[in-house]
């Protein structure tokens, strides 16, 4: 599995959920940061394909075209 910085990665929204729980405080916003930036990481350093997070998102989310849009939009902005 490789991984591409220019990307976007679930490790960066769960960086960013992360770095956002500092700011205005609570588990509500740590937890699922930490979740995404541990399936990342399972992801693309330890081999699980795929991941437990990335199944769910295939599966719910990435049939319905603003997600697709969304994320067309997000690799070419990183």
């Amino acid at each position: 599995m490789s991984f591409r910085i220019g990307e976007s990665h679930h490790l960066y929204y769960g960086i960013a959920l992360i770095l956002a729980s500092f700011l205005w405080g609570g588990v509500w916003l740590w937890l699922p940061g930490a979740l995404l930036v541990l399936d990342d990481l399972l992801q693309h350093f330890c081999g699980v394909d795929p991941s437990p997070i990335h199944r769910l998102y295939v599966r719910y989310l990435w049939p319905i075209p603003f997600v697709q849009r969304l994320n067309r939009w997000l690799d070419h902005v990183l």
